[in-house]
């Protein structure tokens, strides 16, 4: 199932902020593998993020029965994403992060201020 995308339709809107659900289908998910096996990649991503005032929390989803990564940025250093959270979800806390950094490097490019998604509904997160 491809990933179903609603772009926010006004500034206003953009503003008010949320979460950002993307579901990934099959194809993405084997991308997203690839994508984690090279070396420090994680490492490289993850430091990325935390220099650019991005802050990361990991709870687990009761909810969908998985871990859940939450990438927000900070209120007070990165006020264009600080109302927006973007997620990813997995079987364990390492693929929750992973699949939450894919996201906001490769398949939003650090860009996440169009982008307004409807709420992930698939049991697979890896």
């Amino acid at each position: 199932m491809p990933r179903q995308k609603k772009l926010l339709n006004s500034a206003a809107a953009r503003e008010k902020g949320g979460y950002i659900n993307i579901e990934l289908d099959e194809d993405d998910r084997a991308s997203c593998r690839q994508w984690l096996a090279e070396p420090s990649i994680k490492e490289h991503a993850l430091q990325q993020l935390i220099d650019g005032k991005y802050q990361l929390k990991v709870s687990y989803d009761q909810n969908n029965d998985c871990y859940a990564c939450y990438v927000s940025g900070h209120w007070k250093l990165n006020k264009l994403d600080a109302d927006w959270t973007l997620t990813g979800r997995g079987s364990t806390v390492d693929k929750a992060i992973g699949q939450a950094l894919y996201k906001h490097f490769v398949l939003l490019k650090n860009g996440w201020e169009e982008f307004k998604e409807i709420q992930p509904r698939q049991q697979n997160w890896d």
